[in-house]
């Protein structure tokens, strides 16, 4: 049986943990929205995102939930996938230079912003590209 969790704000919005995946139910909206997945082998969170979709073009940064990336334990990097490529970047990175905007904050709906070109500095393509040989154990 998957073990599910349930954590609730004074809105009445539900971060839902089932199992290693994440959802969201905003208190207005009648479905869940799924948030993350996360990989407790390798301590990461999943999450897609399309630029032209998800992009907030004020900042030219994506939005994250702010009490999952602040309060989690069980994943320690956060794994996007975007239609330029595959980022692995460190949640404590995303804490550390993420921003803030002014919005009317209610629970689970303050956001940390990071920025696309911090975000690009985690390419795992790239990263890959500048290890030596023996690292990537090829001969």
């Amino acid at each position: 049986m998957i073990k599910q969790n349930i954590i609730e704000d004074e809105a009445g919005n539900k971060l839902i943990i089932n199992g290693n995946r994440i959802l969201i139910k905003f208190a207005k909206w009648s479905s869940t929205k799924l948030i993350g997945v996360i990989n407790l082998e390798n301590r990461f969170m999943f999450v897609r995102r399309t630029r032209s979709k998800h992009l907030f073009k004020k900042l030219n940064a994506y939005g994250f939930c702010y009490r999952i990336i602040n309060e989690a334990t069980k994943f320690d990097y956060v794994k996007i996938a975007d239609d330029y490529g595959t980022y692995l970047i460190p949640r404590q990175v995303m804490l550390d230079e993420g921003e803030f905007l002014h919005f009317k904050k209610q629970g689970f709906e303050l956001q940390i912003f990071v920025s696309i070109i911090l975000i690009e500095r985690y390419n795992i393509h790239r990263c890959m590209c500048q290890m030596m040989p023996d690292e990537l154990n090829i001969e």
